[in-house]
């Protein structure tokens, strides 16, 4: 498969974009003597992230940037997220310096480098040194203090007695403090020797690939997944790149849904710990995806979930010049109509998935009015029990208060598809009318679909034609057999009890 030739976001533009902008990033950076400049994409989850790094990581290695992917949640298992990123970077670096046997020694001494670092490095040195302090002694000597308030309570013992204990338990206390102030400071020294011999051999390295023609500073890293796993393994990740990287030719990338990491970091530290605010410190700068066109998201959303396009029947057409794809644009049609989202539209397209999974035996699905049921659960879940109560009456739901739809297409004119095998003339119908008359069906019996129903619109009569057709077999008229249609509500009802893991 080319590159990019799945990009539904047209997201390519994106990663132009940000290369031009970190290699000026880096060259600034040299000049002014400043470190490796950490870029973040900042980004729900679903939206394209690991899809967009991949292809955007083939872009740069043919433009000869060495360049790494590090999958963290991959790694997250590892109580060194360090030294997992360190052996991830040099494995695929010296991929990209195999034609030069001088870089790739250069690359192997400065990783041995990093990995000295890596040993060095517990996470939060000085608070483990005090939480062993506070696990283990003081809260002994908490226990014993009030084990004695409460035997000189019972016994009657003296205050002399309680002024020795704590005089015993302070000396205590102070000399482990002492001990493990000096264990951190010797251990900091080490650690600060490393890291300067580290960034002293990256910078030898850098230069002998500024020199190489086969390859072009700087460095491109780029770390996914990160707001997946353990906060811990996440901030020892982001503390070491941070205060370890101090080259400017080495440019860090790092894809993130940076709300759920501030939520996982503030769940870990407390609610009144600015999540948020302390992943700033990472980060020299923010790139956010543009809002993208609702009809190639829609599009992007039916690939994303691998929907069986051939299970789906619509009689929208695509009257937007930009494509034919019917079944891309009833589903931008829809969302538009219930004015959703992208978030929401990812959770509609989650239930739709659900449904035809639990219901794979099933051979077609009424796009239409299966989406629009999915949509009013999801929007306006208050209303969506009544809506199909009263389906007939279509102005019970779009006029109830508080129910605001898109108004922009309320009354706009959507065509029926002159190639589908129910149309027999083309004819145009309202967005309105489509929803109506699926509702209208979906509480009648085949008999009553039958014989009951007209219409002026060959449109509305076509999807008529299709639920009788789909139920061909069945001996008609047929009172009391119902369309599947009239199941939707149900499927959708349970699909809705799925929770995200």
């Amino acid at each position: 498969m080319a590159n990019w030739e799945d990009d539904k976001l047209n997201r390519r533009e994106c990663a132009e974009f940000l290369t031009n902008y970190l290699v000026g990033q880096s060259r600034s950076s040299y000049t002014a003597g400043k470190g490796s400049f950490v870029l973040n994409i900042d980004s729900e989850w679903g939206f394209g992230k690991t899809y967009f790094l991949r292809e955007w990581l083939e872009d740069l290695r043919r433009q000869r940037h060495p360049s790494v992917y590090f999958d963290a949640w991959a790694n997250d298992f590892s109580d060194q997220p360090f030294l997992a990123f360190i052996q991830e970077t040099e494995g695929q670096l010296s991929s990209h310096l195999s034609r030069s046997p001088q870089a790739k020694e250069l690359l192997k001494k400065t990783t041995s480098f990093a990995r000295q670092v890596s040993k060095q490095i517990a996470p939060a040195i000085m608070a483990y040194a005090v939480q062993k302090v506070g696990n283990e002694s003081i809260l002994r000597a908490i226990e014993a203090i009030e084990s004695s308030d409460d035997e000189a309570e019972s016994e009657g013992g003296s205050p002399d007695d309680d002024e020795e204990l704590a005089k015993e338990i302070s000396g205590e206390v102070s000399e482990l403090v002492s001990r493990a102030t000096k264990s951190y400071l010797s251990r900091h020294k080490a650690q600060k020797h490393s890291i300067k011999l580290f960034n002293k051999n990256l910078q030898k390295l850098t230069r002998k690939i500024d020199s190489l023609k086969s390859a072009s500073l700087p460095i491109f890293i780029l770390i996914d997944e990160l707001d997946r796993c353990r906060p811990l393994f996440a901030l020892e990740l982001l503390e070491t790149i941070k205060h370890v990287f101090i080259n400017p030719n080495v440019v860090f990338v790092i894809a993130t849904d940076s709300t759920q990491l501030a939520h996982a970091v503030s769940g870990r530290y407390g609610a009144n710990f600015d999540g948020r605010r302390y992943l700033r410190r990472f980060f020299d700068q923010t790139y956010r995806f543009p809002e993208p066109d609702r009809f190639d998201f829609a599009a992007f959303l039916i690939e994303a979930y691998n929907i069986e396009r051939g299970r789906l029947f619509t009689p929208i057409a695509a009257n937007d010049a930009r494509s034919d794809d019917s079944i891309v644009y009833t589903l931008e049609l829809v969302f538009r109509f219930f004015g959703l989202s992208l978030r929401d539209q990812q959770q509609c397209m989650n239930l739709l998935e659900a449904i035809m999974t639990a219901q794979s035996h099933r051979q077609s699905w009424h796009l239409y009015f299966l989406a629009a049921l999915i949509a009013m659960m999801q929007r306006f879940p208050e209303f969506f029990e009544q809506a199909v109560d009263r389906g007939a009456d279509s102005q019970f739901w779009l006029q109830t208060p508080g129910l605001q739809v898109d108004k922009d297409i309320l009354h706009g004119d959507t065509k029926i598809d002159p190639n589908s095998q129910f149309n027999r003339s083309p004819s145009k119908m309202t967005v309105r009318e489509v929803l109506r008359t699926y509702f209208e069906f979906s509480n009648k019996n085949l008999n009553q679909i039958a014989n009951d129903f007209t219409s002026n619109s060959s449109s509305l009569l076509n999807i008529k034609d299709a639920l009788l057709q789909e139920c061909q077999g069945i001996p008609r008229p047929a009172a009391g057999v119902y369309s599947d249609i009239s199941n939707y509500p149900a499927y959708v009802r349970q699909a809705g009890q799925l929770i995200n893991g």
